[in-house]
């Protein structure tokens, strides 16, 4: 049975962004939350992958943290049902393991952490994560010039660039 646990912080100001752990092991899920709530976050944990897509509809979390070997479920399958509901959610790949890089399901990912005690890596993802949806987020980004006119624009959410398509004829 998959279990879900809220960790909130409470400070005052802007809202928090808000982490989905997820990852079978509770060591992992309470060493995450732990660091990411001192980081200003507010963090959910679950420990499963059936039901998450329900968690994620649910929750309503800005940024999943994802173990590619979740048991008996695969993370990396995960990530594909992510994107095909959620597309512009943005998915950090955990793993102890460096063999998932030449799976090409992994491409979906924005980012890729290695588990270490070195909390380092984590929390610089999360960060470039969310800061690459403000960039995202902002006047510009649509794809929309100064005069007004919106233009198709294509992101790569792995490099966290928006790419304006123009057209010269």
């Amino acid at each position: 049975m998959a279990t879900l646990l809220h960790v909130h912080r409470m400070k005052e100001g802007p809202e928090m962004n808000k982490i989905l752990i997820v990852d079978d092991d509770l060591a992992i899920r309470i060493l995450y939350a732990e660091e990411l709530i001192e980081e200003g976050y507010e963090v959910v944990t679950y420990d499963g992958g059936k039901d998450l897509l329900n968690v994620i509809n649910e929750e309503t979390p800005d940024l999943v943290l994802l173990d590619i070997r979740l048991g008996e479920e695969s993370g990396l399958d995960i990530l594909q049902d992510i994107r095909n509901t959620y597309y512009n959610l943005p998915v950090i790949l955990c793993t102890a393991y460096q063999d998932f890089k030449y799976d090409l399901k992994s491409i979906a990912a924005d980012y890729y952490v290695l588990k270490s005690s070195d909390m380092k890596d984590l929390k610089l993802k999360v960060k470039m994560a969310f800061q690459g949806m403000e960039r995202l987020e902002s006047p510009g980004a649509s794809g929309q010039d100064i005069g007004g006119e919106n233009k198709p624009c294509l992101t790569n959410r792995r490099f966290n660039e928006s790419i304006t398509i123009t057209h010269s004829f």
